[in-house]
């Protein structure tokens, strides 16, 4: 029997805490872009909680398949029980950068399109054990896949203050991001620094005023964004989102930050390159890799916003294979 689908699913970690995975957003619209072929293979490179899959399932007939890609285990724990009678997902636990890989070893040449809703989602949010957020104390970890090996406590542990500037500045965008990479080492020779509120505490002694949260928020996503490789893997998922799609197949990304967007723009608006001699002497002009379908990053309505705040950063972007 075919599950519900409700907007929010619980769901119990070691400790035994109920906590969420969010609402997905811009949900309806995303998939509309993404599915045109019923009978198609779609890619869920973000299984989060199972939100998108879900609404992709709704749109494919009883031949489609999904294929749901997470390198966080507990979604890959949750989805298995939340489609245990489904037989058209199959669930995967990796990182999506191995896609082409993972497409391979099912036997699949190509899909009809890829959906990549990136950053974090809730519940890593709300799972303090997780050290992804200031607004609980937890252990300073920041890991999505807890099979790697560096942490976020790594980092503030053992990185020169030149590093950690690099760092804050360059994935947070965070004007003050050297004078808390000094106040970050000069704390930790006096006591550890191993978890969210020893680290949130550190940088509210440096930054001040009604916008300090801020800074705390910048700071923490920028070492998320390290401890996890972001942008970098983003590049190769970008790349291997291409290479797995059909000519003719979709790809939606949605993103929740200007340094993901703007990968995510530049990527899609990427020029083949020019294959034919005649054409490079004469300097013909090459086809784009994708036929844009948003023309600009789409937003959510402040209806969305209102009923979930986590859309209020969103961009969305669709564009179709060209080539």
């Amino acid at each position: 029997m075919k599950k519900s689908l409700p907007e929010l699913w619980a769901v119990s970690n070691k400790s035994h805490r109920i906590t969420m995975y969010h609402v997905p957003v811009l949900a309806e619209l995303a998939v509309q872009y993404l599915v045109t072929n019923s009978d198609g293979v779609y890619i869920d490179g973000t299984l989060g909680g199972g939100g998108h899959s879900a609404l992709i399932l709704d749109k494919l007939s009883r031949n489609g398949l999904v294929i749901g890609i997470d390198q966080d285990e507990d979604a890959v724990r949750f989805c298995k029980s939340r489609f245990a009678d489904e037989t058209r997902i199959k669930i995967v636990h990796e990182n999506t950068e191995h896609m082409s890989r993972i497409l391979q070893e099912i036997n699949i040449d190509a899909v009809d399109g890829v959906l990549l809703d990136l950053g974090i989602s809730s519940h890593q949010i709300d799972e303090g054990a997780r050290g992804f957020s200031f607004r609980e104390d937890g252990p300073l970890d920041m890991r999505m896949d807890l099979r790697t090996v560096a942490s976020a406590l790594d980092i503030v542990s053992t990185a020169t203050a030149e590093e950690l500037t690099s760092i804050i500045k360059r994935y947070g965008e965070e004007r003050f991001a050297y004078q808390i990479s000094k106040r970050i080492v000069q704390r930790r020779t006096e006591r550890a620094i191993d978890t969210t509120d020893a680290l949130k505490h550190v940088v509210l002694e440096v930054v001040k005023g009604p916008n300090a949260m801020k800074s705390v928020a910048r700071v923490f996503q920028a070492l998320r964004i390290a401890v996890n490789r972001e942008l970098d893997v983003l590049d190769e998922i970008l790349e291997a989102t291409y290479a797995s799609l059909k000519v003719g197949g979709r790809c939606v990304v949605i993103s929740y930050h200007s340094l993901e967007d703007r990968k995510v723009k530049q990527f899609l608006k990427q020029e083949a390159p020019v294959q034919n001699e005649i054409d490079r002497l004469y300097n013909a002009t090459a086809p784009g890799l994708f036929n844009l379908i948003t023309r600009s990053a789409i937003q959510p309505d402040e209806d969305e916003v209102q009923r979930n705040n986590r859309a209020r950063s969103a961009r969305l972007r669709a564009a179709e294979k060209a080539v």
